[in-house]
């Protein structure tokens, strides 16, 4: 039996997919691009909460599609 997985679900993992990627890019930026070393303290200091803050987003929609995924698996 195939299950279905609903609309929501589906934009959650493409919504999870496009924050995963933006989040690539802003490691890349603060670990590997010397341009990075030359903003402002608070800049740097915006850009390393903004990454915490996006990861821990990225965590919980996970955690989120996870718990979905085995709600329908169980219908």
């Amino acid at each position: 039996m195939t299950i279905k997985r609903p609309d929501y679900l589906i934009r959650m993992d493409k919504e999870l997919e496009e924050l995963q990627e933006k989040i690539r890019k802003l490691e890349a930026f603060i670990y590997h691009d010397p341009e990075f070393k030359r903003l402002p303290p608070l800049d740097i200091a915006h850009l390393c909460m903004q990454l915490g803050h996006m990861r821990a987003y990225a965590s919980t929609l996970h955690a989120r599609i996870v718990d979905k995924n085995i709600e329908l698996r169980e219908e």
